[in-house]
């Protein structure tokens, strides 16, 4: 039900959304559409600034469904800071200045499922560096991610107080035996469900369509259902890869 009515709502907003501007043209031209998706892309960045303060002129706010962590008079005033030499699936680790950063060993489990989704998300679905993307955590905060001169940010806090019911899967994983072996063991790790994922695309999608509008007007709510529809159909075949599930309806 919850994908139906994603679909629902894409297709009732490709329907009544056409606002007025240049991403209006995309509608009908595919390849154009496409194309101009992909420049967005690659202007992506790895950012990686140690200090991140200031206003965010892009507090993601993708679906109802996460309202309560955000809104237009939100605290988007960030004052984070790096947490040196911790990475998380390729991902750099933030925290609020006034939050410890032992939350991070406090929570690892939920900060692997987390970072190893997005890391997914940003390879498999729209195959970026998954360094584009970083965690924060901002427990008072209720932004769930931002996107700052094209490096994206996703708050750790607003996945947690998500509550999922993590996934028990086995994956396979090379070990080296010497110089030149390698052996392939059955590891069970823990996923998110798939809700987690189809929701989190949604705030991908969000903070990827900053790259080209960063007022939230007709024109970006054009480029987040063109991300949406274009890249849905990658997002589900990386969930089947990655729960051993295909996506339900």
């Amino acid at each position: 039900r919850k994908l139906a009515g994603f679909q629902s709502s894409i297709g009732k907003r490709l329907h009544q959304g056409k606002g007025k501007g240049a991403s209006d043209g995309l509608f009908t031209n595919s390849e154009a559409r496409k194309s101009v998706l992909s420049h967005g892309l690659k202007n992506c960045s790895t950012g990686g600034a140690n200090v991140i303060k200031g206003s965010s002129p892009s507090p993601s706010k993708s679906t109802e469904e996460v309202d309560s962590y955000m809104d237009d008079l939100d605290v988007n005033i960030h004052n984070l800071r790096k947490i040196k030499s911790m990475l998380i699936h390729g991902l750099e680790c933030y925290i609020e200045v006034d939050e410890s950063s032992h939350i991070y060993v406090q929570k690892a489990v939920d900060a692997n499922v987390f970072a190893a989704m997005l890391s997914q998300m940003a390879s498999q679905v729209f195959d970026l560096m998954p360094s584009v993307c970083h965690i924060y955590w901002d427990s008072k905060g209720r932004t769930a991610a931002f996107n700052r001169g094209g490096a994206l940010y996703f708050n750790f806090s607003v996945f947690v107080a998500q509550k999922y019911a993590y996934e028990q899967v086995l994956k396979t994983v090379p070990v080296k035996t010497g110089p030149s072996g390698t052996l392939n063991f059955e590891q069970p790790l823990l996923v998110a469900p798939q809700k987690a994922y189809i929701f989190w695309f949604g705030v991908f999608c969000h903070e990827l369509s900053h790259q080209f509008v960063s007022a939230h007007n007709a024109s970006f709510a054009n480029y987040q259902m063109f991300f949406m529809t274009d890249y849905f159909p990658r997002l589900s075949k990386m969930i089947a890869k990655e729960t051993g599930k295909s996506i339900s309806h």
